[in-house]
């Protein structure tokens, strides 16, 4: 085992290299390849990767603190014990490791040349920005079954990615600075490839909470989110996007994805404006508008103490006049055993908004309607002069699926 050690990797060359399209190939700090390692009071700063598992069982990792370009800890296969694990590049940038005079003695000629930028430079690129761009806190690959706890990252791109692995997270916290990414691009959690993870306490400072294949398994408990302000980000194309982001909560059962308008009346598909997926359902025009659906019976007994969520687009709530409402039947109409929400003008901003009905907050029209049975759904709103509306992503379930 290793204890109570600190390594500094001078390494300048790969500035060069990643500016150039990659990175040089390195080995890591330590490379653990025997059963039963323990690494305790370690700390590694400068490196490409930092703590490396191949097929080993039984690591213990406990009270680290890396500093590195690509990867922090990669555990391919086997078991391991991940705790107490801080990334914090710019601990080292903003306090002069790599800029002021009075450090230039613990590094190699040459080193802060590259330090010394700032973003608007672009030719040069600093360690915390290699970081942010490239930088997975742990990543589990190759079948290995992991328990991490209170892991923190900042300026990784991501915190835990899981490649066809299990792993149990207690207590992970991100801020992700994305200066050269989007949000999109930067989550905190990645799972793919029939990888496992449960996750209990979340918390992350930009970036997005997760990105998920839809394969394999991912449950996260008790998730507090903060990041900029909407406003701030001017969003990108779905098409650009490089990851499947489109799942936002994915145990609740869709309703429907909107990505076609089979069985809508009263609008298009619009591929060009939508929340997640293809597509979404299109209206335009002043004073009602509507949009509805006949459809096959779906069963959503096993919701009845649930939630309904739903993305509307509102092109201008300032022109909002009155309630607007949803509404779910198992009459295959509207105003017959019907539940039925009312629709703030103050739930809306200008654009798409991500809407969260209790179904306890649902009011009976022409009686219940049998949840085992819903066929019918609506939505409409008033306005004061021309406007659209827009629906996507409409789904059921519990606080478990919402959060």
């Amino acid at each position: 085992g290793l204890c109570n050690l600190r390594v500094f990797c001078a390494d300048t060359n790969q500035y060069d290299a990643y500016l150039a399209g990659g990175f040089i190939p390195q080995p890591p700090v330590v490379r653990v390849t025997g059963s039963n390692a323990a690494i305790c009071d370690f700390a590694s700063a400068g490196a490409t990767y930092g703590i490396v598992s191949d097929g080993a069982s039984n690591t213990y990792l406990d009270a680290l603190s890396l500093e590195c370009y690509v990867t922090c800890i990669g555990l391919n296969g086997g078991s391991a014990y991940v705790g107490r694990v801080l990334n914090n590049f710019t601990v080292g940038f903003r306090n002069g490791w790599w800029k002021f005079d009075n450090y230039r003695s613990m590094f190699p000629d040459g080193w802060e040349k590259n330090a010394e930028v700032s973003l608007a430079d672009g030719d040069e690129i600093t360690p915390f920005h290699v970081a942010m761009d490239n930088l997975t806190e742990l990543a589990v690959t190759g079948g290995a079954v992991v328990r991490a706890e209170n892991i923190f990252s900042y300026g990784a791109q991501t915190i835990l990615s899981c490649v066809g692995s299990k792993v149990t997270a207690i207590c992970l916290g991100r801020d992700c600075y994305y200066g050269y990414t989007v949000r999109e691009q930067s989550p905190t959690v990645h799972v793919s490839d029939g990888g496992e993870i449960m996750v209990y306490n979340l918390h992350r400072f930009n970036g997005i909470s997760y990105v998920w294949d839809g394969t394999g398994r991912l449950e996260i408990y008790n998730r507090s989110t903060i990041y900029e302000d909407e406003s701030s980000f001017t969003g990108r194309e779905q098409a650009e996007i490089p990851f499947n982001t489109d799942d936002k909560y994915p145990s609740a059962l869709q309703i429907d994805d909107c990505d076609s308008a089979t069985r809508w009346k009263g609008g298009k598909l619009d591929t060009t404006n939508y929340a997640q997926g293809k597509g979404s359902l299109k209206t335009t025009g002043a004073e009602l508008l509507v949009l509805e659906k006949k459809f096959p019976a779906i069963d959503l007994s096993a919701y009845s103490d649930g939630y309904v969520y739903l993305n509307i687009y509102i092109e201008d709530a300032s022109l909002l006049a009155g309630n607007s409402f949803f509404e779910l039947t198992s009459s295959g109409t509207c105003d017959k055993n019907e539940i039925g929400w009312g629709l703030g003008n103050s739930l809306f901003k200008s654009g798409w908004n991500e809407i969260i009905l209790p179904l306890s907050d649902g009011v009976f029209t022409g009686g219940e309607p049998d949840f085992a049975k819903i066929n019918y759904m609506r939505i409409y709103i008033f306005t004061n002069g021309e406007n659209t509306l827009q629906i996507d992503n409409i789904k059921i379930g519990t606080t478990r699926d919402f959060g």
